[in-house]
């Protein structure tokens, strides 16, 4: 519906003579008059439905500038909707336990990840380093040049498994803070976004969209061919007897 109403302002203000034909300027026409429920239909659907003398549906007019009340208050109804059955998630305890506790338990999980693949090796490592010292003849000559060796090793190895675990641990210290922010902003803004501006501003503006269409057509006669912003819709697709 929103869309509907956004092209025809756009095809209103870009194709005045679009819009001018859109009227029947002529002189009024007693059979081309709107009776009572067709100025209530063309208000709620945007329509006007024709029948033949013997009272048989011959088909209906669609008008591309009216949206429609009733389109504009189901819609109306069905953002608010959204946005209630958002803020009420936040009493539920699945949202507090999926949402907001399951964003502090994944960055727990990223951060012991980190630590999964980093300093817990550091352990290992002293003791392979150790290993390797016992065995190193000290009466050689060189014994200095691979005790350096190999604690030079050691000492790289372990900043290295420090660096993975200080990375992973902060990303998942920011996990745990984002989150948790994220699902609470997504659901409170978010549903504060929906209801005003989905739910009051835009029918607002559509409201008196199709009221002002409506009274400007309600003066009118009722279209007797289609134009760039009115379609006929026959009864039966098998005919179209306009």
């Amino acid at each position: 519906m929103y869309k509907k109403f956004l092209a025809s302002t756009l095809l209103v203000a870009a194709t005045p003579i679009g819009a001018v034909d859109w009227f029947s300027l002529g002189s009024k026409k007693a059979d081309r008059q709107y009776t009572a429920e067709q100025l209530e239909e063309l208000y709620e659907h945007g329509t006007i439905t024709v029948y033949r003398a013997d009272g048989s549906k011959r088909g209906h007019w669609e008008l591309l500038t009216l949206p429609g009340a009733k389109s504009i208050r189901d819609i109306s109804k069905e953002q608010w909707r959204y946005a209630f059955e958002s803020f009420s998630g936040l009493a539920r305890s699945d949202y507090w336990v999926n949402d907001f506790v399951g964003g502090i338990a994944s960055g727990w999980d990223i951060a012991e990840r980190g630590y999964s693949i980093g300093v817990s090796y550091i352990p290992v490592r002293w003791n392979y380093a150790l290993s390797v010292q016992a065995n190193i003849d000290q009466n050689n000559w060189d014994s200095l040049l691979h005790s350096s060796w190999n604690w030079s090793k050691f000492g790289v190895a372990a900043f290295i498994d420090s660096l993975w675990s200080l990375g992973f641990g902060g990303v998942g210290a920011l996990t745990a803070l984002y989150l948790p922010a994220f699902h609470l902003f997504r659901r409170s803004i978010g549903a504060t976004m929906v209801a005003f501006y989905g739910g009051t501003l835009m029918p607002s503006m559509s409201f008196a969209w199709n009221y002002l269409f409506w009274y400007l057509l309600s003066s009118e006669d009722i279209p007797d061919r289609e134009t760039l912003l009115v379609r006929w819709v026959p009864a039966s697709s098998d005919k179209c007897d306009l």
